[in-house]
């Protein structure tokens, strides 16, 4: 259930928020940027009164068009079949990558009014796998390493296009919060590689891990670098 509430003026002493509940789920865009994504097929609103500024073009009509892969070389405009309707109409398009729409306004063949562009990525959603745990949380892998358990560190080529090879680091501090001192290399593999490397102790003091994408020529892809935490070690020393 969503809530629209609708606050009138603040200057007014005398007027109260309004208050209204819609009978099922309302989805609201608020993306500035113009911008807007879509799985599969996308269900696009057009009305020529949008391009004329209001119903006051008698016999106005609206065409709709699609431009696959705009700005490029290869991009290519392709009329998509107008509905024949009144005021509003909702149109389905199915399509993938990224598409520019353009809407205008006809009256007899001519062009009325201003044409109107809006920009759609069509991603592609896969089939659901089996539920998978993730902590996303920043003290979970400095508990990790405290309990003592196996630490596996899940690396992919794919992550990336143009991957050559995945590298993992350990980038040794000079304390809590301060600056590397070293990076120990843990593990390498050339693309195509994925799979889980489990981590070692890397002796006591605080770290970082690195992990690196890179591609033909040595060039850093992508980079991510954890939240610092510490490996525990010291003497133990047992008195009777």
């Amino acid at each position: 259930m969503a809530a629209c509430a609708a606050a009138l003026s603040a200057f007014a002493d005398d007027l109260e928020s309004v208050t209204s509940w819609a009978d099922d789920t309302i989805a609201v865009d608020a993306d500035r940027s113009g911008f807007r994504v879509a799985t599969g097929t996308a269900a696009l609103w057009c009305s020529p009164d949008w391009c004329t500024g209001g119903p006051n073009v008698t016999g106005s009509l609206y065409s709709l068009k699609a431009v696959t892969d705009p700005d490029t070389a290869n991009a290519v405009t392709s009329a998509v079949p107008a509905l024949v309707c009144s005021g509003e109409c909702s149109v389905p398009y199915s399509g993938s990558g990224y598409v520019r729409f353009l809407l205008s306004a006809e009256v007899g063949g001519e062009p009325v009014g201003e044409t109107l562009a809006s920009d759609v990525s069509f991603g592609v959603m896969s089939a659901l796998s089996s539920a998978v745990a993730y902590d996303n949380r920043e003290s979970s892998l400095q508990e990790a390493v405290v309990s003592g358990g196996a630490v596996n560190l899940d690396y992919d080529t794919f992550w990336t296009e143009g991957a050559a090879s995945v590298e993992i680091g350990a980038v040794h501090l000079s304390g809590e919060g301060g600056d590397a001192t070293a990076t120990n290399a843990l593990f390498a593999a050339a693309a195509e590689a994925d799979g889980a490397f489990a981590m070692r102790s890397l002796g006591r003091g605080w770290w970082r891990l690195l992990c690196q994408i890179k591609g033909g020529s040595g060039e850093t892809l992508l980079e991510y670098l954890t939240d610092e935490f510490k490996m525990p070690g010291g003497l133990l020393m047992s008195i009777r």
